[in-house]
């Protein structure tokens, strides 16, 4: 038998909603039930008067003795109605009423010395009437419901004794187990408290493994049914998990200490959920230091899925955030500065970063001056010949980026052939080794006490120190001849 799944019962089949299916053995109090629940949950919850005048007209008949009051299953309201259960957790509910599987001394089967026949939807022909109830039960467990509520009792109403009920009842309770449907087993009894009800619901429990409720069917409070539908969707299998963290947190690696912390402490959750009734915030508490707590926003019992928002220490915030700028930050005032410092740093970056651009395509960059950065100097009065004229003098700062690679080199001597091969080996084998932080292994590879990068970095250091102050201010002043007073032409000796 394929797996019942009650989220894709409710998802395809009901449109989302939820259906109640009342069944058990006849002469339970089952159409009881249904008044009473229809009464205080349902009908005040159909806006339309007319629907609610309609839906009241359509509660099934209830009454004592023996005989059978309910002749087939039957939709209670016509359409389904939100009602608001515990929590703030809204379901759309009908109920579906059946007649129950026959029990021994139930009057309704025989019609003098004849049984009982009766049309149905289910066949052109006459039908028995214990075999229509057996039929329309099935189809109200199996097909109709996506909740199954089983009533039963204790035998301390009517006529008919406990012991007759026992195959039917275990007959219902064992068909929505192999199912797979969430169910609850309510014994009606007229003392509920007292040690007749205990006893059959301890009789029951051993029976069948189900622990029912003990409640009186006429007396039936909002408060019972609460407890009676809360007991039923907690047992509800969880879908899934989502967890909504602050961006800040989203951000961070995978690898950093405090995403680690979270992840541990979702896996100790995620270990305690199995159902609904885990959801609670008991299993949501926080012992970190970091997070707060696991607020508990939405829970969605037409699909099983859960959303929870972590909530993490402010203190934590701003720590999180010194590390990763490299700045004590401590709180709402510092942060407001650092970020107007690096926004103007940042707006100094963006001047230059297309000249960057230019060194890394070409080699060479300008980074040409901002208004602020030049100065004009007194307009001066000039005159070639008889004529006069103004002359305005500006100067502003151009700096030029040069890319000039520098070629460092290696060369240990070791000896023979042999060993000056061993150690191209030996350096070579240090490709295939791979850094934590993605760089070949050749960096860290040891030749006579210092690494490869140690070796390459002095030599690259001696080579720029090559250029002296001197030699630098040499060659800014040629730049600027270059650019003032020639055509662009350059020619260089370097000695």
């Amino acid at each position: 038998m394929e797996e019942y799944s009650v989220y894709n019962d409710i998802s395809k089949r009901t449109n989302g909603e939820f259906y109640l299916g009342v069944c058990g053995p006849v002469r339970t109090g089952k159409s009881t039930f249904i008044k009473k629940f229809m009464e205080m949950f349902v009908l005040p919850g159909i806006e339309d008067e007319n629907d609610r005048k309609r839906a009241m007209d359509e509660l099934p008949q209830s009454a004592e003795g023996k005989t059978i009051m309910t002749t087939e299953p039957k939709f209670i309201p016509k359409e389904a109605v939100r009602i608001n259960l515990f929590d703030g957790n809204e379901i759309k509910v009908r109920m579906v009423d059946c007649v129950g599987y026959i029990v021994e001394d139930a009057n309704g089967l025989m019609e003098g010395e004849r049984e009982r026949m009766v049309m149905t939807p289910w066949s052109e022909e006459p039908m028995p009437f214990a075999k229509a109830a057996e039929y329309g039960t099935k189809k109200v467990i199996h097909d109709h419901s996506t909740i199954g509520i089983v009533i039963t009792t204790d035998g301390s109403f009517g006529d008919i004794s406990r012991q007759s009920y026992k195959a039917a009842e275990d007959k219902t309770i064992s068909e929505l187990k192999a199912l797979g449907k969430p169910f609850i087993v309510i014994v009606n009894s007229a003392n509920p408290f007292g040690e007749k009800a205990k006893d059959v619901i301890t009789e029951i429990k051993e029976r069948t493994g189900v622990t029912p409720v003990a409640l009186n069917c006429m007396q039936l409070s909002s408060e019972d049914v609460k407890k009676i539908m809360k007991k039923i969707l907690d047992s509800f299998p969880v879908s899934q998990v989502s967890f909504y963290l602050p961006k800040w947190v989203e951000m961070l690696k995978t690898s950093h200490w405090l995403k680690q912390e979270l992840i541990a402490k979702v896996r100790e959750i995620l270990a305690k959920v199995s159902c609904i009734g885990d959801i609670n915030r008991e299993n949501m508490l926080s012992d970190s230091d970091y997070i707060r707590q696991f607020d508990i926003n939405n829970i969605d019992m037409t699909n099983g899925n859960v959303s929870i928002t972590v909530k993490f220490d402010e203190e934590k915030y701003y720590q999180i955030l010194s590390e990763l700028v490299g700045m004590d930050i401590k709180g709402e005032y510092e942060l407001i500065h650092i970020l107007k410092e690096f926004a103007k740093k940042g707006q100094e970056i963006e001047k230059i970063s297309d000249s960057l651009a230019e060194v890394k395509r070409k080699g060479y960059g300008v980074i040409t001056p901002s208004i602020e950065d030049i100065k004009i100097d007194e307009p001066e009065l000039i005159h070639h010949g008889n004529k006069f004229g103004v002359k305005l003098r500006a100067t502003s700062p151009s700096i030029h980026l040069i890319q000039a690679d520098i070629e460092t080199e290696i060369a240990p001597i070791v000896g023979t052939k042999e060993q000056a091969e061993d150690l191209v080996r030996y350096i070579a084998g240090g490709e295939d080794i791979i850094s934590e932080d993605g760089q070949s292994g050749i960096w860290d590879t040891s030749i006579f006490g210092k690494t490869v990068r140690q070796l390459v970095e002095e030599g690259i250091e001696s080579k720029v120190n090559k250029l002296t102050d001197e030699s630098q201010v040499k060659l800014q002043d040629t730049i600027q001849k270059v650019i003032n007073d020639s055509n662009g032409g350059l020619v260089c000796i370097i000695i």
